[in-house]
C-alpha cells in the first residue's frame, strides 16, 4: 500500500482483510472508495480521518465534527484556524 492510493484497488477480492483496508485508509483517504462493503464500519472510519480525500466517501453518520477536525488537522490546511459547526439539518459548516 505504501506505493499508489489506488493499491487498494486491484487486490483481488479474496485477499482482502480488514487490516488491509486499515492500512491502506491510514496511508490513503482515497483508498476508502475501493474497500468493500463487509469491511466498511466505524473501525475504518476512524482510521480513515487521517485524510481529508477520506470523507469524500464516508457515509454522513461518520462525519462528525471531531472526525472532520481531525481530518483537517493531519492535513496540510491544519496550519490554520478551523471551526466546525453542525447546522438546524444536520450539516456540518467551517469557519
Amino acid at each position: 500500500m505504501q506505493r499508489s492510493r489506488w493499491a487498494l484497488e486491484y487486490v483481488p477480492e479474496e485477499f482482502i482483510t480488514l487490516e488491509l483496508c486499515l492500512v491502506a485508509v491510514e496511508q490513503y483517504g482515497w483508498a476508502l472508495q475501493f474497500v468493500p462493503e463487509a469491511f466498511r464500519a466505524s473501525e475504518l472510519y476512524v482510521a480513515a480521518q487521517s485524510s481529508i480525500e477520506s470523507l469524500v466517501f464516508m457515509p454522513a453518520v461518520f462525519k462528525t465534527p471531531e472526525i472532520i477536525r481531525a481530518a483537517f488537522q493531519k492535513n496540510a490546511l491544519s496550519k490554520k484556524s478551523l471551526s466546525i459547526g453542525q447546522d438546524k439539518n444536520g450539516g456540518f459548516f467551517f469557519g
